[in-house]
């Protein structure tokens, strides 16, 4: 399967950010983690519900934080299956994903390593995704 070539224009319309500050992959694999500095990459499936309403806080999230120098990397779940296969985010399932869940994972990166990783869209309400993203957003420190 692959991403959404179209996707950034659909991120567009949920992102708090300028969309110009967003590197959108539609077909990745495991090593996009490597080209990320200091960043966050966003596993958005743009199927759920769920997983554009964590982008969208999560984008909120970083405008109100004022984290203008992170890097954004959103990857599209169908074209990318390959994501799901790293230790950090398998972690959040529990070790096993056969399949994309789609609830806007997230994975804060530096130095091409993943840092920390949180399930964004896991929750009962969309205020819930705001505090999961302030809360994986505060590793960034500006360095």
């Amino acid at each position: 399967m692959t991403g959404n070539a179209d996707g950034l224009q659909t991120l567009e319309k949920y992102s708090r950010i300028p969309v110009s500050s967003i590197r959108y992959v539609a077909d990745a694999d495991a090593d996009i983690v490597r080209s990320i500095h200091d960043g966050v990459l966003f596993l958005v499936a743009f199927w759920s519900g769920p997983s554009l309403g964590a982008f969208s806080k999560l984008t909120k999230a970083m405008h109100d934080m004022g984290l203008r120098d992170l890097e954004l990397v959103v990857v599209d779940v169908d074209g990318s299956p390959g994501v799901y296969q790293l230790p950090e985010i398998k972690e959040l399932f529990g070790g096993v994903v056969n399949a994309p869940p789609g609830w806007g994972e997230a994975a804060f990166c530096r130095d091409g390593q993943i840092v920390a990783a949180a399930v964004v869209g896991r929750g009962f309400d969309s205020n819930e995704y705001y505090f999961i993203s302030r809360k994986l957003l505060s590793s960034f420190d500006g360095e």
